[in-house]
């Protein structure tokens, strides 16, 4: 079990930056930013994914040695890094979400409309 839970502390990372960089392309297609798909792509491949694997697993780390100083159980620090990516991503997508706010496209730029687009496809 405790070799389980480390095998996902150590994988979940690479989700987090998978999941955020599908994000960012799924914002991107639906407001129709950018110059084309192929340069948004290569945005996303290059730049925006290994810059966010980078800092999950930064994150990783940081809540890591945290967790080991209060010998919680490890599901309470498989746990904890959890929710830590999590509000890593969250804050960072938000962010991104309003950056873009001044780009100018056609539909309402709502997160509520684009969180009904992402998750009905």
């Amino acid at each position: 079990m405790k070799r389980i839970l480390l095998i996902f502390s150590l994988v979940l990372p690479s989700l987090f930056a998978c999941l955020y960089s599908l994000t960012v392309s799924r914002l991107y297609v639906y407001y129709d930013m950018g110059i084309n798909a192929t340069a948004n792509l290569g945005e996303i491949i290059f730049i925006i994914f290994p810059m966010m694997l980078i800092i999950f697993y930064v994150t990783f780390g940081i809540t890591k040695s945290l967790t080991s100083k209060y010998q919680l159980a490890q599901w309470q620090a498989s746990l904890i890094e959890t929710i830590a990516q999590f509000l890593v991503f969250a804050l960072v997508f938000f962010n991104k979400f309003e950056s873009l706010k001044n780009y100018p496209v056609s539909k309402p730029y709502n997160i509520i409309h684009f969180f009904t687009h992402f998750f009905n496809g």
